[in-house]
């Protein structure tokens, strides 16, 4: 588009890593190239999963589970399902990681569960466990996931957007819309809480898994800027479910 007369504005298409000329093209003519009219290429932002930690099955009061981040600057995800509304963890330590952050808190009153999802940026690699750290004892059971996933930057980890959803009783598993930024490199993390058996879902660009509890978890490491995503998926017979997401920027 035309912002003046001594300047234009215009969006690149898509491109390598390098530099190319640009030029202007009117009824007179085309421009002709120089060293002033050169546009440069990044290269291209790779989000990709570092590495899946064991699953810890769902145990009374569970407060700890073993990661080991290949990385430094890695992405490290941890997500507590815990069976009350009254109990919650209030931090997290450890993980060969920096601080802890709470990216998401979803009380979900109706199944009667907290579902928190946690986040801290790998410091060092090597075996080394996480732990938890709880408001109150209780002897209802908690599930932990734990994930990683790995940039082509040098970076810090951001939260874009998060959510929570309560589904009524139904073989849909419908996980939170969320809604990605500008930045070049995210991606949606989600988790679930069911009452049946998870059925991988089948959103085009999710990669699913599933617990030892029947329960799921999903990833979309290539998210377009500013581009809302609603991942679903199913359950085996129809029952509540809870589910959380969020979308991490690199």
């Amino acid at each position: 588009s035309v912002a003046s007369s001594t300047t234009l504005t215009a969006v690149s298409p898509a491109g390598s890593s390098g530099s190319v000329d640009v030029t202007v093209t009117t009824s007179a003519g085309t421009s002709a190239t120089s060293a002033a009219d050169t546009f440069t290429y990044g290269n291209p932002v790779v989000i990709q999963r570092a590495a899946t930690f064991p699953v810890n099955s769902e145990s009374v009061m569970n407060s700890s589970i073993t990661v080991n981040p290949q990385k430094v600057g890695d992405l490290m995800i941890l997500s507590d399902q815990l069976h009350s509304t009254s109990v919650d963890v209030t931090a997290v330590s450890g993980g060969n990681s920096g601080k802890w952050y709470l990216a998401e808190q979803f009380i979900d009153t109706p199944n009667t569960l907290t579902f928190q999802v946690w986040y801290a940026v790998a410091t060092g690699t090597g075996s080394s466990g996480i732990t938890l750290t709880y408001s109150a004892k209780t002897t209802l059971p908690v599930e932990l996931i734990a994930d990683s996933f790995t940039s082509s930057l040098a970076v810090t980890w951001n939260v874009v957007a998060s959510g929570g959803v309560s589904n009524a009783s139904s073989t849909s598993v419908v996980f939170p819309t969320l809604r990605s930024g500008s930045a070049p490199g995210e991606l949606y993390w989600g988790a679930s809480e069911e009452h049946g058996t998870g059925v991988a879902g089948t959103t085009p660009g999710f990669v699913y898994g599933q617990t030892s509890e029947a329960n799921e978890y999903l990833d979309n490491v290539r998210l377009s800027p500013n581009s809302t995503y609603s991942p679903l998926a199913s359950q085996t017979p129809a029952g509540v479910a809870t589910t959380a997401g969020v979308i991490f920027s690199s």
